[in-house]
């Protein structure tokens, strides 16, 4: 079975370079808008139940979670 082509690649890369660049940055709109409008992302909770975001706005309030540092407080308490 063949990986994906060089082409393919470079893209995936550049994708995940544009994600980090945007989370460091403090771009939010940035960051949301290189998600599809149909798009999911979990979240593990504090009880190690998975949730599910579905859609930017709801991928928007995970990042906003993450970037007012209620996440990272809670992980640390």
């Amino acid at each position: 079975m063949r990986g994906p082509s060089v082409q393919d690649r470079m893209a995936i890369h550049d994708l995940y370079a544009r994600y980090s660049w945007a989370l460091d940055t403090g771009d939010t709109d940035g960051y949301v808008a290189l998600f599809t409008v149909d798009a999911e992302a979990t979240e593990e909770t504090r009880d190690g139940t998975l949730e599910v975001r579905r859609g930017r706005e709801e991928i928007r309030k995970l990042v906003l979670k993450f970037a007012d540092g209620t996440t990272r407080e809670a992980l640390f308490q």
